[in-house]
């Protein structure tokens, strides 16, 4: 069965700001003026049948991806939590997580890109398989670790830190005119 999740996000075009709530905070460090979105997001599986939020960083790109116009690296899969200031945090599971996407990898073939994105907060937290071990190693698979929302941007849609500003701003600027077309 199929789970759809719908959250209305408002991006706070406002700079410092920390009012918004999670997930939404983080965009409270970018914006000045109101936009209302309404996105919906479906997830075809749950993980030990408790949804949590260790997909908010999915979530994110999912978001980002779809509003830059700009493709998921497929061949990486990322788990972790997001504060409203846009840091990552740790998740339970991860080492679940990471084997099984290591799993439908080695079914499918390896490409040597391939990979999973999670917390660096979780990266003490590992107890791998020898088998993912020795991946790791020979560069078959790899693991990657973020901080923080851009270092999430730039592994899973290649858009770094600059590149993410300049976009918003293509969007500050659309707002801009439509404020001004509004007042005439």
């Amino acid at each position: 069965l199929a789970k759809q999740t719908q959250r209305t996000w408002f991006f706070v075009y406002f700079f410092a700001n920390k009012k918004v709530k999670a997930p939404r905070g983080w965009s409270g460090m970018l914006m000045r003026i109101i936009i209302s979105i309404n996105i919906n997001l479906s997830f075809e599986q749950l993980y030990n049948g408790l949804e949590g939020d260790s997909a908010t960083c999915a979530e994110m790109v999912a978001i980002f991806s779809d509003l830059f116009n700009v493709p998921v690296r497929q061949y990486l899969a990322i788990t972790g939590s997001m504060n409203q200031k846009g840091e990552v945090q740790a998740i339970g599971g991860v080492n679940e997580k990471i084997e099984g996407f290591y799993n439908a990898c080695k079914v499918l073939g390896f490409n040597e890109k391939q990979g999973v994105v999670i917390p660096e907060s979780n990266a003490r937290d590992l107890m791998l398989s020898e088998e993912v071990i020795e991946a790791l190693k020979q560069g078959k698979f790899h693991i990657y670790t973020v901080n923080n929302l851009y270092e999430v941007l730039e592994l899973m849609l290649g858009i770094n830190k600059t590149q993410f500003d300049n976009e918003i701003s293509k969007y500050e600027e659309l707002v801009k005119e439509e404020n001004k077309e509004e007042d005439r």
